[in-house]
């Protein structure tokens, strides 16, 4: 099991390196860290067509309510060279991760958050054919699975299905079809390849963070391919 402290105020690195976002410039404000992110490798070479994730999280503690601030970043997959908000999406990676923003997906809170093709596109908030879901800060373990299906070419045609409290045999809550994830006719060897372990807040300043200090707890990570 993973604990995360999310300092208060805190925010994204591109908030500490004061990046611009768009055509407004940072405030450069985020003077404290928080959240955590690692890439974890498992496709030790080969070129994987499919990966499943399955990991469980925890917001907040009993005595301790989890502060949402205005939208969050979670673990999810990625491939080749991972695309983030401070680099140029080109063709040799993506990133999908799940994200909490309130109201974003039919009043819910749950989205795929998503940076892939076209080559120079940022990113992409996905809320798929499902009802999405609302993240919980009831401080109760809740699941999240992942099934994502590779793109092939440059062509359109990866999947992505999100399931939260649920059998993988139900229906998914977010359902993403026509995917562009990587050039694969320029990045032959590349595919789905990582956990891409990435959980904070932003945005890109600190108005997005928290107002407390506050956790999340991650714990139980399976993947399969």
């Amino acid at each position: 099991m993973l604990k995360v402290l999310y300092r208060v105020g805190s925010g994204p690195n591109s908030c500490f390196t004061c990046v611009a976002d768009g055509a407004t410039a940072p405030a450069c404000l985020c003077n404290t860290s928080g959240g955590a992110e690692f890439y974890a490798d498992f496709a030790k070479g080969k070129i994987l067509e499919y990966a499943f994730l399955s990991y469980w999280v925890r917001f907040g503690d009993v005595n301790e309510p989890f502060d949402f601030g205005l939208a969050g970043k979670m673990p999810g997959l990625s491939g080749g060279i991972p695309v983030h908000g401070l680099n140029i999406v080109n063709g040799s990676g993506f990133t999908a991760r799940g994200m909490w923003r309130p109201n974003v997906c039919g009043a819910k809170s749950a989205e795929l958050y998503w940076y892939g093709l076209p080559v120079g596109s940022s990113n992409t908030d996905q809320c798929g054919t499902g009802p999405s879901w609302g993240w919980q800060a009831d401080a109760k373990w809740h699941q999240v699975q992942m099934q994502l299906k590779m793109s092939t070419g440059v062509a359109y045609n990866g999947t992505m299905q999100l399931w939260y409290d649920k059998a993988v045999t139900a229906t998914p809550d977010i359902d993403v079809q026509g995917l562009g994830m990587l050039d694969r006719t320029k990045f032959p060897m590349n595919s789905v390849s990582q956990l891409m372990f990435s959980t904070f807040y932003g945005g890109h300043d600190n108005t997005w963070g928290p107002k407390t200090d506050t956790h999340a707890y991650f714990a139980d990570f399976q993947i399969c391919n």
